[in-house]
Parts: structure tokens; C-alpha cells; sequence
């Protein structure tokens, strides 16, 4: 992937997190969705829910 490449998806990512972040009535579980919803994508073997909540920042 390149730069430009991870720029334009990182910019989509931002989008998709707008389109859904009414969903969520306070900042702090919004914030929390995002982080949960990059861990999900990251590229590691396994994950779990500490991995999820706190690991990727």
C-alpha cells in the first residue's frame, strides 16, 4: 500500500466514523468505537478485548 494510498483510506475511515458517530450521544464511546473499529481492521493474527480496547491508540 502506499502513502497515498493509506492517506485516502484513513480519510474514508474518518468519513465512515462521522456517518455513525450520532449513534453515539457522548464523545467518550464514540472515541471508543473508532479505536475498537481500527483494532478490528489491524493486521494482527489474533485479537482479543483487551487488544481492542486499549491496545491500539
Amino acid at each position: 500500500m502506499t502513502a497515498e494510498e493509506l492517506d485516502a483510506w484513513g480519510a474514508d475511515f474518518t468519513q465512515f466514523c462521522a456517518r455513525i458517530a450520532d449513534v453515539f450521544g457522548r464523545k467518550e464511546p464514540r472515541s471508543q468505537a473508532t479505536k475498537y473499529l481500527r483494532g478490528l481492521m489491524a493486521s494482527v493474527p489474533r485479537k482479543n478485548g483487551w487488544q481492542l480496547d486499549g491496545g491500539f491508540h
